[in-house]
């Protein structure tokens, strides 16, 4: 009975020693934290300041806007309301399908946008070279140069945003009557929109007010 009481404590004492030792061992247990998220990117100039990237790209001038989108949508949406006298008599050219007002909607839309592009900040006014494929419009006898439009709208940028606003309203006023399907309105509308672009002008490309005699795909009297 003693040499078995002897064994016992001497396991006994065997196996907390090794408990001990594995206590001390072994690591604590911690729990990983989660990959944080990167953070953005910011740039910065050479004092490590963040700088604000560029709004915009400008890739047209305002000569060239006028010829890709402003003036094929104002000629489209003056074409679109005519009324041609005859020896018939008067000959009526309105939209009549779900189609034909589909199309000037979609030009009264692109007109309105369209003012907001040319009232982008630092936009050139003409091309820094010819535009391949057109023909070079000659000058009217009142007409100002681009540098010189471009004088006057750096100048008072505010002002030409204005007028570019007041063209944008018209244009709205087109985008409505098509989708009333108002032919009487899309006429107004149309009235708006050479009002609006003559004040332009006048402001801008003639400003003594006498048009050019030239031919101009610019100006639709």
């Amino acid at each position: 009975m003693h040499t078995f009481s002897g064994i016992a404590a001497s396991l006994s004492a065997l196996l907390i020693g090794t408990v001990a030792i594995a206590t001390r061992q072994s690591p604590p247990s911690t729990q990983s934290a989660p990959p944080s998220s990167p953070k953005p990117s910011v740039a910065s100039d050479s004092t490590g300041r963040p700088v604000a990237g560029p709004r915009f790209v400008l890739t047209a001038s305002i000569k060239e806007l006028m010829l890709g989108i402003v003036d094929p949508s104002a000629d489209f949406l003056w074409d679109s309301v005519a009324y041609d006298v005859t020896a018939a008599g008067v000959v009526a050219t309105v939209p009549t399908t779900d189609g034909d007002w589909s199309e000037v909607r979609r030009h009264a839309l692109l007109l309105a946008e369209a003012t907001n592009l040319l009232r982008i900040p630092r936009r050139r006014v003409a091309p820094t070279r010819p535009i391949p494929g057109t023909d070079a419009e000659p000058p009217g006898p009142e007409d100002l140069t681009p540098a010189q439009i471009q004088v006057l709208i750096d100048r008072n940028p505010a002002q030409f945003a204005q007028l570019a606003q007041r063209l944008s309203d018209a244009a709205v006023l087109a985008i409505k009557a098509a989708d009333a399907r108002s032919v009487e309105g899309l006429f107004e509308a149309g009235d708006k929109i050479d009002q609006a672009c003559e004040s332009c002008h006048l402001k801008y490309w003639y400003p003594k007010g006498k048009a050019p005699t030239a031919p101009t795909s610019v100006r639709k009297k």
